[in-house]
């Protein structure tokens, strides 16, 4: 199941095609074709999304839509199968990444485009809701967010509320993703440690400094092949599951994993600090790969015991997904 071979195929709908021994896992869009559930209509020029079918038109992948106006921008992700973790011979890789297992997704889900911004957030705390809580928006001595950046500082504990104002405002069923969700839309239908290949560069993701780093703008580096800006650094990623330490007995639906140590959540994707080592400039993004995992709160360190309340850490964002 290590072996794998990569395989663009030309058909009507671009579709990437993965090729395991002993395993295919397919992810297509199909273009103009119905993929997911219900009457909901999603404009193929971004307008938002309605309920009553507006239109007629089908839900497509790679549609952009916002449920309100500061409501996160998001994109339709196809169905699909891939191997989730890493194999062994992946340079970086830790033992939490096994064993891989194929995982099925068998219907079209949105994602946020972006990691949730301040500028999002704000606006359910000024429509009194996000229990009122405005994350700190420095540290040592450095902005950290305008509106367009990542909220940062938001801990586990205080996504539900953002995610109820989010669902009551937009009529929608919003939540975090599950981590393989999260993963299925990371790799974006690749294979290699990274969406870009076996590397990635400081021109394709914010990684590496930390006493001279910040999270950056969301959209500041280019999208993975479905569309998602900095699913690989800018700011770790909060996901719905409980914490295992490896994958025996995961779900193999691409839903969540409630049951393991549930005081400690999934965290995806690395950050603006990953790979750096206080003020040495870091090369090696290993916790960045796509299939890179580790949990929060994270681990206590002097900075973060001055700093940090709860799961609230300056390296800490979230995206959000939509049922459709």
């Amino acid at each position: 199941m290590d072996t794998l071979l990569t395989a663009a195929v030309a058909r009507p709908a671009a579709c990437r095609l993965a090729l395991y021994v002993g395993y295919v896992g397919l992810a297509c869009c199909a273009a103009g074709a119905a993929a997911g559930r219900g009457g909901f209509a999603i404009g193929e020029d971004g307008e938002t999304m309605s309920e009553n079918g507006d239109g007629g038109r089908a839900i497509t992948p790679g549609s952009h839509f916002r449920d309100c106006p500061r409501c996160p921008e998001m994109v339709v992700l196809p169905p699909g199968a891939f191997l989730m973790g890493s194999p062994d011979a992946e340079a970086g890789r830790h033992p939490t990444e096994g064993p891989v297992h194929p995982v099925m997704i068998d219907q079209a889900f949105a994602m946020g485009v972006h990691e949730v911004t301040f500028d999002e957030w704000d606006a359910c705390v000024e429509s009194g809701g996000c229990n009122g809580y405005r994350p700190k928006r420095r540290f040592l001595g450095r902005t950290m967010g305008g509106p367009r950046h990542p909220v940062i500082r938001v801990g586990w504990e205080d996504v539900p509320a953002y995610l109820a104002w989010l669902s009551h405002e937009s009529g929608g069923r919003y939540r975090l993703p599950s981590e393989a969700e999260w993963e299925y839309a990371a790799r974006a239908g690749t294979t290699t440690p990274y969406y870009t290949g076996d590397t990635m560069s400081r021109q394709e993701a914010n990684f590496g400094r930390y006493f001279t780093g910040r999270p950056m703008p969301v959209g500041s580096y280019p999208a993975n092949p479905f569309g998602l800006h900095d699913m690989l650094g800018n700011v770790a990623e909060w996901c719905e599951d409980c914490w295992n330490e490896s994958y025996v007995g995961a779900p193999v639906d691409g839903s969540a994993w409630r049951s393991g140590d549930c005081e400690r959540r999934v965290l995806r994707g690395g950050h603006w600090a990953s790979g750096a080592e206080g003020f040495r400039t870091g090369d090696m993004p290993r916790d960045m790969r796509a299939a890179s995992r580790t949990f929060g709160p994270p681990p206590s360190n002097w900075i973060r015991r001055a700093v940090k309340e709860g799961s609230r850490d300056v390296v800490i964002g979230f995206r959000v997904v939509r049922d459709l």
